[in-house]
């Protein structure tokens, strides 16, 4: 998925959702990432302790880069 990012710089994706250890370093290194529009994700519906987790693993500069997928 990186590879295909720096690739295409990011076109022909809406989304991309690596897996947390993926994030802060193809991030730092790459800038292949945007950050979410967290007015748009209702956060307040994640359990305090996972969304606690993804904020540690995936803000960068005060950004979150990563979110939580729980499907149904």
């Amino acid at each position: 998925m990186i590879s295909k990012l720096r690739a295409t710089g990011g076109a022909g994706f809406d989304l991309a959702q690596p897996s947390q250890d993926r994030i802060l370093g193809a991030q730092q290194e790459f800038r292949i990432y945007k950050p979410l529009d967290t007015s748009k994700v209702r956060l307040d519906e994640f359990l305090p302790e996972l969304l606690d987790t993804i904020r540690k693993n995936a803000t960068i500069d005060g950004k979150l880069y990563g979110c939580l997928y729980l499907g149904h």
